[in-house]
């Protein structure tokens, strides 16, 4: 009989460990956050720099050789040789070598940014996904409390006070929230959708956020974050290397109209080899120029220029206006979660429930109604959490921070690595 018992649980023991094993696992914050560094758009990116890299710029000193040879009447003792070089511009030169270099830092700049946004806008799906499924959550809760009171309505539809409204309102209100919940629904397959390209199809397609950081820990975050937009902000980089690119760009238009040595050319008549004097000779062209007809690529690239310098000033007020505007919005976010807490565990409806609860013949409506409380202050402090976590990643977005190195994940407690 003992034979059999220990059997029975060590097949117990071994069921339990295969329905565990079958259990898919869910996609972590820091494993959808890395997959911004694959993104096509990145890879592009980052396969263009190394063409850029291939290809360094070593400009030639001469732009052109030509040769030529003249016969005279086919007499091979009358021919005339000429080497005509036409050299490139010194200036042009030079501007051309750094229009290079800040093409190459453009570039290198704009991959952060992407990088900036592709985690950003990943964050922003972690953070609807989580606010959805906890939300849906709720509101099955709710649904079968309103579904219990009308049960209890239609119950006393006998009773001399019974109000044929009340039901009516109950069954409205259930499919209020019936109806709701199909569009939060709706939300929650989307990220589901989106976790499904990237993730195989034998995993739980639901992001794991036991670990997601907390009101209390993101009100401390906030007191370590810079106070105004730092000049290594990756906007800013970006909207400054483009100024000096454009500013670049202008100058080596200015370099192209110089006057300079437009040739050297040097020839050798053969009928007059034995007169070396006479033999060899040497001109050389220096370009005036007079009707300039470059002039309007040169005000076409000031002109790229000054918007450059507009844009750029223009961006730093945007960047600075939207960082003052979300502090000020998570700080009055937080203050109302922080109320909504201290009304949840101190209200008077969790102690009335709690009292009511423990009463006999107490009239079932009543503790619907203090439960129905409860859920929604619930349901509110859920919102404001999705507010607050959403406005803390566009905060940090604004400040530059989420494609700072080494990455991190903002999200989590341990603040962990993001490894590509």
């Amino acid at each position: 009989m003992k034979t059999i018992q220990s059997l029975t649980v060590i097949i117990s023991f071994c069921m339990m460990a295969i329905h565990l094993n079958s259990v898919s696992a869910m996609i972590s914050i820091k494993d959808y956050l890395a997959i911004a560094l694959k993104d096509e758009a990145i890879i592009y990116q980052i396969e263009k720099m190394n063409g850029l890299k291939q290809k360094s710029l070593k400009s030639p000193l001469l732009k052109e050789v030509e040769v030529r040879l003249q016969v005279d009447q086919f007499d091979d003792l009358r021919q005339r040789y000429t080497a005509r070089f036409v050299p490139n511009r010194w200036d042009e030169v030079k501007e051309e070598k750094i229009v290079y270099e800040i093409m190459f830092n453009s570039n290198e700049t704009e991959r952060l940014l992407m990088i900036n946004q592709a985690l950003r806008d990943r964050y922003l799906i972690v953070i609807d996904g989580y606010h959805n499924s906890r939300l849906l959550e709720l509101n099955k809760l709710l649904l079968a409390l309103y579904e219990d009171r009308a049960k209890v309505y239609k119950q006393n539809v006998s009773d001399i006070q019974f109000d044929p409204m009340d039901l009516i309102n109950a069954e409205n209100e259930i499919m209020k929230l019936q109806l709701d919940m199909i569009n939060i629904q709706n939300k929650v397959t989307r990220v589901e959708d989106e976790l499904r390209k990237y993730f195989p199809d034998d995993m739980d397609m639901r992001i794991d956020t036991k670990q997601m950081i907390g009101i209390s820990e993101i009100e401390t975050r906030l007191k370590a974050l810079p106070q105004r937009v730092q000049e290594n902000n990756i906007y800013l980089k970006h909207a400054q290397i483009e100024l000096d690119l454009k500013n670049a760009l202008y100058r080596l238009e200015k370099a192209k109209t110089k006057a300079f040595l437009s040739f050297l050319e040097t020839s050798v008549d053969s009928s007059e080899i034995k007169h070396s004097e006479n033999a060899f000779s040497v001109e050389f062209g220096v370009s005036i120029p007079m009707d300039n007809p470059k002039s309007l690529d040169i005000q076409r690239r000031e002109l790229e220029q000054i918007e450059a310098n507009r844009d750029l000033i223009h961006l730093k007020q945007d960047l600075i206006h939207n960082q003052d505007r979300y502090s000020r919005q998570l700080k009055r976010l937080i203050s109302q979660y922080e109320l909504l807490s201290k009304r949840k565990n101190t209200s008077i409806t969790k102690a009335s429930y709690e009292i009511y609860q423990g009463l006999e013949d107490v009239n079932p409506l009543i503790l619907l109604k203090l439960k129905e409380n409860m859920l929604k202050t619930e349901i509110s402090m859920q919102t404001i959490c999705f507010q607050v976590l959403e406005k803390y990643i566009e905060l940090l977005d604004v400040l530059g921070m989420l494609s700072v190195k080494p990455l991190v994940n903002y999200l989590s407690l341990e603040m962990e690595m993001i490894q590509p």
